[in-house]
This record gives C-alpha cells, structure tokens and sequence, in this order.
C-alpha cells in the first residue's frame, strides 16, 4: 500500500501535469475518497463533536459493487448528482447510549431525523430523499447517520449541508463543502 503523503503528492503530480481531471480506476478513485481530507468537516461543540463526510453517489456505487465491468461502471457515473454525507455524532468522555438520547425513541433516528437534513445548492433548498441510521448496538462510541440528496451541481457555487442537531441538542449548523473541493473529485474512468 503507497503511504498517504506519497499517493497525495503523486495525484498533485498528475493533476499538474495533466491539466485536467484525472479518469481513476474504481480501485484508486475510492482510495482517493478515503484519503482526501478536504471532504470532511468537523465541528466541536463544548464536548460534543460533528463530523460530516460528502460522498457522491459515483464513489458509493463503485465501492459497494467493486466491480470493473464497463456496464456497472458507467451506471456509477450517472449518479454523480448524488450528493452523500455521513454524519457522525460523538461526545468526549462518555459513549453516545441511545437509552439517554431521544428518550429511547429510535423512531425518530429511522423516520423523523430525515426533516432535519437540508442542501442548499444556488440557494434552492433540497429535502433529504434518503437517509440511515446505522444501528452499532453501543459498539461503538458515536452514532452515524447517513443524508443523500440527489440534486445536480449547475453552478460555481458551495454546497451547504444543515444539520439540526436534536440529538446532542446543540442547534442548527451549516457544513459548507467549497466548489474548489468539489471540483477536484476526479473522474472514474470507465
């Protein structure tokens, strides 16, 4: 496996010598996912944090399928317009135990928490169209959940994700993805 700094130095290489985007095999296009910081956005709230992953739908079909086949991969390039981001929820000190959250009512984690997702793409504000809940059964310290939003980008501008936080109870907050981050997804090649 090539170290992190080096596969990072070597697509900068290529993207400069290229001049364009890259068109990566599905293998190197979810390695690039995984280790492109600039995706991610954390906030800390006194001992609470929110981390918001984006994801296209490209990159979740081509690691779900691992496929090579010509067919599955130009299906994975259509929903590029898919917008994915996993949030995860965690608090310092202490494990996230769904008891003391919402009163023990998973029904709002599998139903009602899909109303307190938003995109904002050109100032159109998009509903969530899915959402999950991934059940860990306090296996682990945080809770993820998972937004998608199927609307296509059609100008230079940021996407924003709101999130209401009715869990930890901390409030509104915007995760804004930049253009410049968005745009430099590279292509699958197929």
């Amino acid at each position: 496996m090539i170290p992190k700094e080096v596969y990072i130095l070597l697509c900068f290489i290529g993207i400069m010598l290229g001049g364009c985007k890259q068109n990566l095999s599905p293998k190197d296009y979810i390695q690039w996912f995984d280790l492109n910081e600039n995706l991610t956005l954390v906030k800390e709230i006194g001992d609470h944090s929110i981390s918001v992953t984006y994801r296209n739908g490209t990159y979740n079909y081509v690691q779900s399928t691992l496929s090579t086949n010509e067919i599955v991969l130009d299906e994975a390039v259509s929903l590029a317009s898919t917008h994915c981001f996993t949030v995860e929820l965690s608090s310092r000190g202490q494990e996230l135990e769904l008891a003391q959250i919402v009163d023990g009512k998973l029904i709002y984690l599998m139903n009602d928490i899909q109303h307190d997702f938003t995109l904002f793409v050109d100032e159109i504000k998009v509903p969530c169209s899915l959402h999950h809940f991934e059940r860990t059964f306090n296996l682990k310290k945080s809770i993820s959940l998972i937004a998608v939003f199927d609307h296509p980008i059609t100008s230079e501008n940021d996407l924003v994700l709101q999130f209401e936080d009715r869990i930890l109870k901390t409030g509104t907050h915007n995760f804004r993805f930049t253009t410049s981050a968005i745009s430099d997804i590279p292509k699958l090649k197929i």
